[in-house]
């Protein structure tokens, strides 16, 4: 699939779930659908092992952006985790009460998947804000995991922000902001 420049970076977030009543990915999701400029598609997705994926998937078809780049709250972080890989794992039960099938994301499908967004110039951008940012290597098992396996799989640039429960959401959403702008293929 091909992109045209003017074409959007869509970015995820996910709603409140589990003992978590506000999820601060949605919360920059809101603020950035509320900024001006078409950078920008901003959506939230359902926290469902079926849903989040196959919700996607229907955003990229309709926005066909350049980039694709999914927030999830980690709530044990203390610092912006900037995902590196997506293990085709899954564990849990999702908001739909259905727990993870068979262990995996995709059946026959490979062990990890790589970011495929520059992760460094993305905590760059983010620590030159002000905020806190690293790489990790573990996307966990859940939701999060899920949404970035699929990004990945749809062909185009991406990655996933595991977002920290006291994130400053203004601050991230000018720093997503700025990180979209400058994002060319």
């Amino acid at each position: 699939m091909t992109a045209s420049v003017s074409s959007p970076v869509l970015i995820t977030g996910f709603g409140p779930f589990g003992p978590h009543a506000v999820n601060p990915s949605q919360e920059v999701v809101r603020a950035l659908q509320a900024a001006p400029g078409d950078d920008v598609a901003a959506e939230v997705l359902p926290v469902s092992f079926t849903g989040a994926p196959a919700k996607l998937g229907e955003l990229v078809r309709v926005h066909r952006p350049r980039a694709v780049l999914s927030l999830g709250l980690a709530g044990d972080a203390q610092v912006l985790r900037v995902e590196c890989v997506a293990a085709n794992e899954q564990e849990g039960v999702d908001e739909d009460g259905r727990p993870s099938q068979q262990g995996v994301v995709e059946a026959g499908g490979p062990e990890g998947l790589l970011a495929t967004v520059d992760t460094a110039a993305l905590v760059d951008v983010l620590t030159q804000a002000g905020l806190e940012a690293k790489e990790s290597w573990d996307a966990g098992t859940y939701v999060c995991n899920t949404t970035f396996y699929a990004g990945v799989r749809t062909g185009l640039p991406a990655g996933f922000l595991h977002v920290p429960p006291d994130v400053d959401v203004a601050v991230l959403a000018q720093a997503l902001l700025a990180w979209a702008a400058g994002y060319r293929r």
